[in-house]
């Protein structure tokens, strides 16, 4: 295996990880400790953390970026690679200040005022939106990365000497 290929399914697995870990795991269990901390302080205390998330997401789709012509071989590879880093930008830069904008100037435990509320949760609702699609492209690669795989297993064989074993008489002959 490349050492490029070997960089760019670490980095696609460090992205995927993160979001599933980060996003699946952390954050949720953050919230659910609301009868320790109320809603405004579980936001204040998630928002480092959902920042950091998305900068090891971005920084992973770089890599990928940066390793997906000579990795996978294709160029609609390189172009999904750029479109994951594109989409991680817009999270990380765009999407995730809003939403924790919005919300900072909203009291979520009494729910006003509506519309910064209302915003935050459109946000929210974009963010994981933008997260889905990320997770459909890196599987994609993946699945790119395990046929290209099985087609190079298939390949080795074939570049090979075929060592068909003889039949007794073919040996017995051969020695006489």
């Amino acid at each position: 295996m490349k050492p490029l290929s070997v960089l760019g399914l670490l980095a696609c697995a460090a992205a995927l990880g993160a979001q599933l870990v980060g996003r699946g795991v952390v954050l949720p269990e953050l919230a659910a400790q609301s009868n320790l901390i109320d809603a405004n302080l579980v936001v204040t205390l998630s928002e480092p953390l959902h920042l950091r998330i998305a900068e090891v997401v971005l920084a992973a789709h770089l890599l990928v970026a940066a390793s997906a012509s000579r990795w996978l071989e294709a160029r609609w590879a390189t172009s999904v690679a750029l479109v994951l880093v594109g989409l991680s930008g817009l999270q990380r830069f765009v999407i995730l200040p809003a939403m924790y904008g919005a919300w900072s100037m909203a009291d979520l435990v009494a729910a006003r005022p509506i519309e910064h509320v209302l915003m935050g949760e459109r946000m929210r609702w974009q963010d994981n939106i933008l997260v889905g699609v990320m997770t459909l492209l890196q599987l994609s690669l993946f699945a790119a990365a395990a046929r290209m795989m099985r087609g190079a297993k298939a390949d080795a064989p074939a570049n090979a000497e075929p060592s068909t074993p003889r039949a007794p008489a073919e040996t017995l002959a051969a020695a006489a």
